[in-house]
C-alpha cells in the first residue's frame, strides 16, 4: 500500500438527505425487511417469476447509512468511548483485549487488557489501562483525609495538589505501570504521600516543586524532583553517563577556616586540599613622652606574608598553628607578628616586623622608617605551590615641627585592606584584616609614652576537595 492509494473521504454518510431511509434493526420478524443478523431475507434474492419480493429501498439506504455513518465519523478522527449498552448486549459480550475507547471526558484512551471486558473504565478501572490522557487532576481542599483517585484521575499525567494539612495523608493511585508528576502545593506540618493501595509509596515535598514517581505495578518509586529519595544512577563508565557522587573529582566539599591554633580533621570524602596560609601583622610603632615643645611618632606595622599550596596526601590531622598579632610598646619598635603554619613545616607563612619608633625632635622635621615586611614562606612535603607572597611594609610616620605628627598607617594584608588607622595623637590603631599590620602612635607636645597599635592575628583556611 502506498501513500499515494489515499482514498477520498466522504462529505456526507452514505444516503443522509433520504428521509425514508430505516435504521436496521438486530432480527426482524418481517419475512421481507433486513436486519443486522440476516442482512437482506432470502425472499428479496429471488426473481419475481419464482415468488421473489424485490429489496425495500429504505432498508438498502439504511443499511449503507448505518455502516457509512461510522466510516464518516473515524474518518474525522472521531473517538469511539465505552459504551454500556451496547457491550452488554449479548451478541457484544464486552471488549476485546487491546480494544482501544476514548476517556469520558474525550482527551484521553484507554485499553483493555482482557478480553469480554465490560468494565467501565473512567470508573471501575478493572482490565483496563491508560493510553495518553491530556490534561491535569486537581486535589484541591485537602486537610487530612486520604483520597483514592478514580481511574479518571489517575490516567492524567500531571496530579495538582491543594489544600491546608492539618493531619498525614495519602493519595492512592492504581497500580499500573505508569509515571505521574506530582505538585504539592499543600500548607501545613504534615506530610503528603502517593502510593498503591498495598505497596509503598513516596512522600512529595511541599512548596509547589514537582516529583516524578514511578508505578512499577506494585509500589510507587521516585524517580526525580524534590522528594527526600534521591535519582539512583549507576556507575559512570563513559565519558556520556551521569556521575555516582562518589564519582565526581575536584567537587568543593567545605571549607574550614582557622583563626585560632588546632588540629585540622578532614571532612569525609576529602580527597585533596588547597591550603592558604597568612601570617600575623606587626603592631605600630610607638611613641616617646614628649616636652613642651617636641614631637614623636611610629611608622606603621608590616603586614605577615601569604602562602597557598595544593596537597594531595598527608594531611590528615595536620597541626594548624595562627600567629598571634604583634603587641605595641609604649615608647618603643612595635613587636613583630606571629607566623602561621599547616602541618608543621608543609606550609609557613612568617608574620610582618613591628613598627619603628621615631626619635624626639622640637625642631624641624622626623620621620619613623618601616618595620620589615614578612618573608617568603615554604612549602614542603610534597605539596604543589599555588602563590608564595611577602607581606607589605606599614606606612612612614613623620611630624613637621609647628604642624604636628601624623603616624604610619598599618599595613594591608595580602587577603585585602584594613590595617590599623593613622592618628595625630594617642596609640596606633589595631590591625583589621587577617595578617594586617597596626597602626604607629603619635605624640604631640607634653603626653607620655604611647602604644602602636596591634597588628591582626594570621589565618588558616582549608579547602577540601573531593
Amino acid at each position: 500500500m502506498q501513500n499515494s492509494q489515499l482514498p477520498l473521504k466522504w462529505y456526507k454518510p452514505f444516503a443522509a438527505d433520504d428521509a425514508n431511509k430505516v435504521e436496521i434493526p438486530v432480527t426482524t420478524a418481517s419475512p421481507l425487511r433486513a436486519s443486522q443478523s440476516l442482512g437482506f431475507p432470502p425472499l428479496t434474492m429471488q426473481p419475481p417469476e419464482s415468488g421473489g419480493v424485490p429489496p425495500e429501498g429504505e432498508d438498502f439506504n439504511g443499511a449503507m447509512n448505518q455502516v457509512a455513518r461510522i466510516a464518516w465519523w473515524l474518518m474525522a478522527g472521531g473517538a469511539l468511548p465505552f459504551d454500556a449498552a451496547w457491550t452488554a448486549d449479548a451478541n457484544i459480550g464486552g471488549y476485546p483485549q487491546g480494544a482501544v475507547v476514548a476517556a469520558a471526558d474525550l482527551q484521553g484512551e484507554w485499553i483493555s487488557t482482557a478480553d469480554n471486558n465490560t468494565n467501565n473504565p473512567d470508573t471501575v478501572g478493572t482490565a483496563w489501562v491508560p493510553g495518553y490522557n491530556y490534561g491535569s487532576t486537581s486535589l484541591t481542599g485537602l486537610t487530612n483525609a486520604n483520597v483514592t483517585l478514580t481511574p479518571a484521575q489517575a490516567a492524567k499525567e500531571t496530579l495538582r495538589l491543594a489544600g491546608t494539612l492539618t493531619g498525614n495523608i495519602q493519595i492512592i493511585l492504581p497500580t499500573w505501570l505508569k509515571s505521574w508528576t506530582v505538585i504539592n502545593n499543600c500548607t501545613g506540618a504534615f506530610s503528603v504521600t502517593c502510593k498503591t493501595a498495598a505497596g509503598s509509596g513516596v512522600v512529595i515535598s511541599q512548596g509547589g516543586g514537582s516529583q516524578i514517581v514511578w508505578g512499577d505495578g506494585t509500589n510507587l518509586i521516585a524517580l526525580s524532583g524534590n522528594s527526600a529519595a534521591p535519582l539512583l544512577v549507576g556507575p559512570a563508565t563513559l565519558p556520556e553517563h551521569a556521575l555516582q557522587l562518589s564519582q565526581a573529582t575536584g567537587r568543593l566539599l567545605g571549607v574550614q577556616r582557622f583563626v585560632t591554633s588546632g588540629t585540622y580533621t578532614p571532612t569525609s570524602g576529602t580527597k585533596f586540599v588547597i591550603v592558604t596560609v597568612v601570617g600575623a601583622g606587626g603592631a605600630g610603632g610607638g611613641g616617646f613622652a614628649t616636652g613642651a615643645a617636641a614631637y614623636s611618632v611610629g611608622s606603621g606595622g608590616a603586614s605577615g606574608s601569604l602562602t597557598k599550596a595544593r596537597f594531595n596526601a598527608g594531611f590528615a590531622g595536620a597541626a594548624v598553628a595562627v600567629g598571634a598579632g604583634g603587641t605595641g610598646v609604649p615608647g618603643g619598635a612595635g613587636n613583630p607578628g606571629g607566623a602561621s603554619s599547616f602541618g608543621g613545616t608543609l606550609i609557613t607563612a612568617p608574620g610582618g616586623g613591628g613598627g619603628l619608633a621615631a626619635t624626639v625632635a622640637s625642631t624641624g622635621s622626623i620621620f619613623s622608617g618601616q618595620g620589615s615586611p614578612g618573608g617568603a614562606g615554604t612549602v614542603t612535603g610534597g605539596g604543589q605551590t599555588i602563590q608564595v607572597s611577602n607581606g607589605q611594609p606599614g606606612s612612614c610616620g613623620y611630624a613637621f615641627a609647628g604642624v604636628g605628627p601624623i603616624s604610619g598607617h598599618g599595613a594591608s594584608s595580602c587577603l585585602g585592606g584594613g590595617g590599623g588607622t593613622n592618628t595625630s595623637a594617642g596609640a596606633g590603631g589595631t590591625g583589621q584584616s587577617a595578617g594586617a599590620g597596626g597602626g604607629g602612635a603619635a605624640c604631640p607636645p607634653s603626653v607620655p609614652d604611647q602604644s602602636g597599635g596591634v597588628g591582626a592575628a594570621g589565618l588558616v583556611l582549608v579547602e577540601e576537595y573531593a
